[in-house]
Parts: C-alpha cells; structure tokens; sequence
C-alpha cells in the first residue's frame, strides 16, 4: 500500500487497483474511539483508504488547508504530505494496517492549496475490515510555512482527454507561461514542456487512463520570456466519471530541484 522509501512520483505503469471515494459517515466505528483524545475547537477529522485515496474530511479540514474534495481525490495521500515527513510516516502506517490498528501522536506536514505546509498532530486508527484509515488531528503551527521556505505555487487541473482540451486553475497557466483564458488544447500544452521531457509526460498521461490510479512525474516548462520551471504533477482518472477525465495537482518545485534537473 504505502509507497517505499525514497518516494518518487510513480513510474508509468505502476500502481494500485483504483477504488472509486465511498461515503463515510462522520466517524464511523471504530473511528469513535479517537474522538476523546482531540475533543477541542481545533479537532479535524478525515478518512483514507488503505489504497492511499481520500474518502471523507470535515468541514474544517477543507477550509483549512484548501482543497475541494474532489481535488483531494486526485492524488495519492502521500502528495499531500512533506517530503521529508514520508518515510517516518511508512512504517507507522505500515503497522497501523497490518497489526495494531492505532497510530498516535505523529507529526506530519501537510500541503495546503496556497503552496505552504501545515503542521498537524495526528492520532489514526484503522478499519480493517472496511480497509479504511480515520485520522483525528490538530494543527500545531500558526502563521509561516511550516518548513520555512516561501509557499511554492500550486496549480489545479481537470483534462478531457476525449475532446482533448483541460480546464485549469490561474496558477497553472503561470507555471506553463500560457496568458490567462487562453484556450487550452493538448497540442498547445504539450508546446511548452520541454522537448526531451514530452515522450515521459504522453507515456505518463496513457498510464493514468489505462489503470485509473495516480501516476506522477517530473519535468520541466519553457515560457516564451526563457522562464524554465521544474514541475512536478500528479492525476488520475476522476472516480466514477469519464474513463478519459482525469484531475490532479501540479507543484513548482524549481527552488528544491533547479530548473535543468
């Protein structure tokens, strides 16, 4: 289930049976039992299958860190979380699932959908049966980007693959250098990454719609100005819509990789 050590964003071809976003009821059984330990204003819950999607948060979740459902439903758990916090948070999980069901008091920081990091405190607890993960958490850090780096931007995308043309948010014709409102096509698109990195971003566009999970990559954008970004998006197939729709996320990560990496 989890991804391994030094995780990457997924080679084409890889991957995990989809299972398309169930409803959860808010904290169902045995998901109660966390309750008390993050009885406060500052509760948040969400809930997580053991395939790594989103099912379910609160309100509070959402409005904290900014993302719509449907966008959380667009990536892997582990896009959302730091870097640096993945692998600590392997083998937890790992044992979560397999053994002792509960996890409590881990640290975590966690993608908002203005590009900085929230620091959450968590306690999660596993569903066996139903496959599914409830974590109760607070946030324990207000104000700066908790890793102290300025917020990266962060672009959404939905693309139909069928007509061929995507819906984005602003920020994605920023990190692609395309003026806003332009209409967008695949072939316009696939002008402004670069020339060695579009044969890997076509073979990673055809993994996700052949096995509906979410598939990652790394490449690079070039900007009529010169402007070289360093990418790094991740998307699937939306669940139990078009089988040749997909959304997902895109992250500026030039300042962590440079922009000829």
């Amino acid at each position: 289930m989890t991804r391994p050590t030094g995780y990457a964003p997924s080679e084409p071809g890889s991957g995990h049976p989809t299972l398309h976003p169930v409803e959860v009821e808010p904290l169902p059984a045995p998901f109660t039992a966390l309750r008390p330990a993050r009885e406060d204003d500052g509760t948040l819950w969400t809930v997580w299958g053991f395939d790594s999607y989103f099912r379910a948060a609160d309100p509070g979740f959402l409005r904290l860190l900014g993302w719509t459902e449907a966008e959380l439903s667009s990536a892997s758990y582990w896009d959302f979380v730091h870097p640096e916090d993945r692998d600590p948070l392997v083998e937890g999980l790992d044992e979560t699932m397999t053994a002792s069901g509960r996890l409590a008091g881990r640290e975590v920081r966690v993608l908002g959908r203005d590009g900085g990091w929230h620091r959450l405190m968590w306690d999660v607890v596993a569903d066996h049966d139903a496959e599914l993960m409830c974590g109760i958490g607070t946030r324990i850090e207000v104000g700066e980007c908790a890793d102290g780096r300025p917020r990266r931007l962060v672009g959404t995308w939905v693309r139909q693959g069928g007509a061929g043309t995507a819906t984005w948010s602003e920020e994605m014709y920023t990190l692609f250098g395309i003026p806003l409102g332009t209409a967008l096509t695949d072939a316009l698109v696939m002008s402004r990454v670069a020339p060695g990195d579009r044969p890997l971003v076509e073979q990673v566009r055809q993994a996700r719609l052949a096995d509906g999970d979410a598939h990652g990559i790394r490449f690079r954008t070039l900007a009529p100005d010169g402007t070289t970004r360093r990418l790094e998006s991740t998307g699937r197939v939306v669940p139990g819509g078009h089988p040749l729709t997909t959304r997902g996320i895109t992250i500026d990560v030039t300042d962590v990789l440079g922009a000829d990496r």
